[in-house]
């Protein structure tokens, strides 16, 4: 298809490269593409709301306005206040820096600074990669510096511990003995996060086809759908008969966290809520499911998901993975 006259253009380049399409506009280049589809969308997003093409004289600020500007659809709200939070509370000396001009010692400066505690120190880093990823997508920096960077580690961090076979049979063996077990069995069956299973709207609970739709965090994990396991069916269809409203609990909001912790305090064990999460992608993986179905149930992006469509094929797959477990 031939585009308009001083539209721009989209050229494909010669080599294996990752992204292989270049898009130009009045001899200026826009960025790269992995497909001609996305090149288009990039030209179209530009001409919606044209951005400065003199890329090289780009600024910290400006690339950080264009990262919570053309990724907004991609990072959770929570997200983009945390970036937020640490572009004005940090990077002020940075402000005005071209950013093709950064190196990694600007960065590790403003991460390193007195006082500066490890959580914050994750989140800086977390940030300038984005901030990287978003120039290098713009043709603003052809090297990354922030991947230089050290790893900072939050040292208040609890290491996240799956729950071990034995203890998931003893969480079998306590159904219907310990009230809101079959809350964890469920958390740990479907690796919802536990807003996710606080918003879980009955609405979006298919018992028929053995299926839910679910999630919240994420662009990949939002609105994903995720196979109910047939051991765990009998727990929904009880859970959705004691509805009482649109949601699948009839608790208020982080009263599902207070109920796990007395689950976990009556069969004395040791466990968060998020480890429900790593304990179904620890199970998945040891019985090698294909990593590419794991993300799609888990709603992780991942390097080889690409477009999340359900196709009957897909939930196939996803409930073939979902029953491998015991």
């Amino acid at each position: 298809m031939k585009l308009p006259n001083g539209y721009g253009s989209i050229s494909k380049l010669s080599g294996n490269r990752r992204k292989p399409f270049v898009i130009r506009f009045q001899k200026e280049i826009l960025g790269y593409t992995e497909t001609r589809e996305e090149g288009l969308a990039l030209l179209a997003d530009f001409h919606k709301e044209p951005w400065d093409i003199n890329k090289k004289k780009a600024t910290f600020s400006e690339v950080f306005n264009l990262l919570i500007e053309r990724k907004s659809n991609l990072l959770s709200d929570h997200t983009i206040r945390k970036y937020k939070s640490k572009y004005r509370n940090y990077c002020k000396e940075l402000y005005e820096i071209p950013y093709a001009d950064l190196k990694t010692f600007h960065f590790s400066s403003i991460i390193e600074q007195p006082g500066v505690g490890n959580s914050t120190q994750l989140a800086l880093k977390q940030l300038f990669k984005a901030m990287d990823n978003i120039a290098y997508e713009y043709d603003i920096i052809n090297k990354k510096y922030s991947e230089n960077l050290p790893a900072y580690r939050d040292s208040n961090a609890k290491e996240k511990v799956p729950f071990s076979e034995e203890e998931i049979k003893i969480l079998w063996e306590n159904l219907g003995v310990v009230e809101d077990v079959d809350l964890v069995l469920f958390n740990i069956y479907t690796g919802m996060r536990s807003g996710e299973i606080e918003k879980l709207l009955v609405e979006n609970i298919d018992l028929e086809n053995g299926l839910l739709k679910g999630g919240i965090k994420t662009k990949a994990g939002k609105d994903r759908i995720i196979p109910i396991h047939s051991k765990i069916l009998p727990i929904v269809e009880n859970r959705v008969a004691q509805a009482n409203g649109k949601t699948f609990l009839n608790y208020k909001s982080k009263q599902y966290r207070v109920r796990f912790k007395k689950v976990m305090t009556a069969l004395k064990m040791s466990h968060i809520p998020h480890e429900c999460r790593h304990t179904l992608r620890t199970r998945l993986d040891n019985l090698n499911v294909n990593n590419n179905v794991i993300n799609l149930i888990m709603g992780h992006q991942g390097p080889g998901v690409g477009e999340r469509v359900y196709t009957h094929k897909t939930l196939a797959q996803l409930k073939s993975a979902i029953e491998l477990l015991d």
